[in-house]
């Protein structure tokens, strides 16, 4: 039964392929953000979209 319902999951769920050096990249940056820094709604917002 339970892989009747993984099974299910799996399509019903489509995938979505990811970019791994986008992610890695946008990573990346914000470890670069300086000390005294204050990430804010606006900071988080810009790394989502990419800058």
């Amino acid at each position: 039964m339970n892989f009747e319902v993984i099974s299910y999951l799996e399509q019903m769920t489509p995938s979505t392929p990811i970019d791994a050096e986008s992610l890695l990249a946008r990573a990346r940056a914000v470890r670069r953000i300086p000390k005294g820094v204050r990430l804010n709604d606006r900071l988080l917002r810009d790394f989502r979209v990419g800058f």
